[in-house]
Formats: structure tokens, C-alpha cells, sequence
């Protein structure tokens, strides 16, 4: 059998074309949305009326917006989400155990033990909060795919989390690099302990992990991920952590950011 002839064979393999589970419902009207899929990989989409013909182009935009929001942010939450909760978060809690050994022997820095526990307690928290921004997620899709029908407010709900989770992620890549300061006036006293007044393995232990936190290697990784949150169109990084209502200028930089690529991305697979 030839290549053509082999290619054609597993063409419907390679090739499929799938419709949502529910309808998308905009303006008071129903909405099919099916899209082609080439290689696993979706290459163009096509928004029909109810009875299965196709719509104009500027008709077909508002539904087709509703649904590759609702999707895109759907499958950030669940899948970034995932891959945050399977991380070893045990370690924050090892960290804290290790604060309140060489607590005793911290004499000279001891707000900035408070100060790095309380930031590594939020950090946990904000890790915790992962499981239900994801499991929300799940839920809204379950109850869309039960109703066979995605509207507005489905939408604003989803969007509504991805803005709660995105946030969250911002904020414990900068609780990171706040902590640097703390575990490094830290471990410089415990540098300067005499060995004979406390357990040696301990403070060696200590300073290993604080060290390590304080990286460079550690550090340049955490402003890495820092980029994709904080790059402009123009390339320039800008931090909205340290700025007056920070959260809401971080927020409409994101929301900006998804219409731009909706634009940019989007709107080009959209085959009406």
C-alpha cells in the first residue's frame, strides 16, 4: 500500500471534527460549536445555528467568544491547577518546623522569623486554595454539560476563578521573593552561633535550606515565571505587587492581555 494510500486510511484517525456537548447560548439564541481537530490539535472552529447551518462571521463572534473563554479559562484552572496541587507542599510546613527549632537561637532577628513564617503560612495557604479553584472549575463545566447549555453567567463564574487563581499565583511567586530578605539575615546569625549552644545538625540543616531559598539559582527561577504575568507587548516587565490597589491594576493587565490574544489568536481560527 502507498504512503497517499496509508495516509488516507488514517485520515479519520488523524483528522476529526467534534461538536460541544452543549449548545452557547448569546443574545437569547442557540448556538452549535464544532471545531476540526488536526493531530489532537484544534486548527479552526465553526459556530452553527441550532438546526445545523452555518451563521454569518460577525453573528457567529459573540457566541464564539463565550465559549473560547469559557474553555480557555476552564482548562488553565484544571490543568495548571493540577499541576500546582501535585507539587510538594509538605515542604512548607517542614520549613516552619525548621523556623521554630532555631527560633531559640535567633536572638538578634527574631521579627524576621515572624515575618518569614507568616509569609510561608500564606504561601501554604494560597497553594490550598488551588484544590478549590479547581474543583469549582469542574463543577460549573459538569452543571454546563448537564443543562446542554453554556450562557453568560456560566461564563462570568469561570472567568471569575481564573481571575481568583491567576492572582493567587502572582502572589505566592512574590511571597517567595519577599522571603529572601528574612531567610538571609536568618541564616547569617546562624552562621554566627557558637556550636557549643545549640544542636550543630540542626543549624546545618537550616542554614542549608535557607541557603537554597535564597539562591540564585532559586530567585532567577521565581522572576522567570514572573514574566508571564508581568511582560507588556512591548517586552518590558512591570510588577504590580508593591502598587496602590495592586490587585485590580493586575487584574484589567490580565483581562487585557486574553482580549489581545482573543484578537491576535482567537479570532483568526474562527472559520464563519
Amino acid at each position: 500500500m502507498s504512503i497517499e494510500a496509508n495516509f488516507k486510511k488514517h485520515k479519520r484517525f488523524l483528522e476529526t471534527i467534534d461538536t460541544a456537548k452543549y449548545d452557547v447560548i448569546s443574545h437569547d439564541k442557540a448556538y452549535k460549536v464544532s471545531v476540526y481537530n488536526k493531530l489532537g490539535k484544534p486548527k479552526g472552529y465553526l459556530v452553527l445555528h441550532s438546526d445545523g447551518k452555518e451563521c454569518g462571521r460577525e453573528e457567529a463572534i459573540a457566541p464564539y467568544r463565550l465559549f473560547i473563554t469559557f474553555n480557555s479559562f476552564l482548562s488553565g484552572i484544571v490543568n495548571q491547577g493540577q499541576l500546582e496541587m501535585n507539587k510538594p507542599t509538605a515542604v512548607f510546613k517542614d520549613t516552619i518546623d525548621l523556623l521554630e527549632q532555631v527560633r531559640p537561637n535567633i536572638r538578634s532577628n527574631s521579627d524576621n522569623v515572624e515575618n518569614v513564617t507568616a509569609k510561608i503560612t500564606e504561601l501554604e495557604q494560597g497553594y490550598k486554595k488551588y484544590k478549590d479553584l479547581h474543583d469549582q472549575a469542574l463543577k460549573i463545566y459538569e452543571e454546563v454539560v448537564a443543562a446542554g447549555q453554556l450562557d453568560e453567567k456560566s461564563v462570568e463564574r469561570v472567568a471569575s476563578l481564573m481571575d481568583e487563581f491567576t492572582l493567587t499565583q502572582y502572589k505566592n511567586l512574590h511571597l517567595q521573593l519577599k522571603s529572601k530578605e528574612d531567610f538571609m539575615v536568618i541564616t547569617q546569625e546562624l552562621r554566627e552561633i557558637d556550636g557549643n549552644e545549640s544542636d550543630p545538625k540542626i543549624i546545618e540543616k537550616a542554614i542549608d535550606v535557607f541557603g537554597y531559598l535564597t539562591s540564585e539559582k532559586y530567585i532567577t527561577e521565581v522572576h522567570e515565571n514572573l514574566k508571564q504575568f508581568e511582560s507588556n507587548e512591548q517586552g518590558a516587565q512591570v510588577s504590580y505587587y508593591d502598587q496602590p490597589e495592586w490587585e485590580k491594576k493586575f487584574i484589567e493587565s490580565t483581562n487585557q492581555r486574553s482580549e489581545n490574544q482573543f484578537q491576535k489568536d482567537a479570532l483568526s481560527m474562527l472559520r464563519n
